[in-house]
This record gives C-alpha cells, structure tokens and sequence, in this order.
C-alpha cells in the first residue's frame, strides 16, 4: 500500500474505528473499518488502493455493519481509496445541523456478504 493510504489507515487506528479484514487475515481481499455510534455507523469498505466506499447506516441490535440495508449517506471511488477516507472520517456528528441524511436502499458496493467473509475482527490496539 501507498504512504498517504496507510497514513489515513493509521488514522481511523488512533480514532479508535473497528478494523475488518478477510476473508483471509494473511492476504485479505478486503480490509473495512466502522466507528459505530449510538444510533449509526460509519462504515468503510476498501477493497484495493484505487476501489473503496464509504457510508452511514442507521444501526440496532441487528445491524450488519458490512452488509445494511440501508444507508443515509454513501460515498464511493474507484480511483482512490485515500479520498473515501477523508470523506469517512469529516463527516459530520450524527445530529448535527452539518450531518446530510439521504435514507436508500444499501447499494451493492457497501456490501460484503456473511459468505464472504470469516468471522474475524481487529480492533485497534489500546
């Protein structure tokens, strides 16, 4: 991976999101993040350098953060991984008079099928 990409990695890291990889930790096809909230996600699924997307779902007790239903805001790129975490990472408060709320239906790209992925999560260290 680039520099700027693992320095926006490292971020989400010391911001203290939840890390995801699989479905094979030692050479991943995926790695995602979230940083769950009380009533949300923000979510970021980054499948190469130049292919990642990035979202907020509404959450429950029941929520898939890797595979929602819906999503209220969504922001995807298939040229550059390092500007779909920017974008994660300054969206506003959820509540907050800046915080955009389009309610629709979770697109393909914000989903990563149970199937594909085995039951493994990396949180950030301590």
């Amino acid at each position: 991976m680039n520099t700027e990409l693992d320095y926006w990695l490292e971020k989400l890291r010391h911001e203290r999101w939840t890390l995801h990889g699989g479905p094979d930790l030692k050479r991943p096809e995926w790695l995602a993040a979230h940083y769950a909230w009380q009533d949300c996600a923000d979510v970021v699924i980054i499948r190469s350098e130049t292919s990642a997307v990035a979202f907020r779902t509404p959450t429950d007790e029941n929520t898939d953060v890797l595979n929602p239903e819906y999503v209220t805001w969504v922001y995807g790129d298939d040229k550059s991984a390092v500007w779909v975490l920017r974008a994660a990472l300054s969206l506003p408060r959820p509540g907050s008079q800046h915080e955009s709320i389009q309610w629709m239906k979770a697109p393909p790209m914000c989903r990563i099928s149970p199937e594909g992925r085995v039951p493994v999560t990396m949180r950030p260290l301590r």
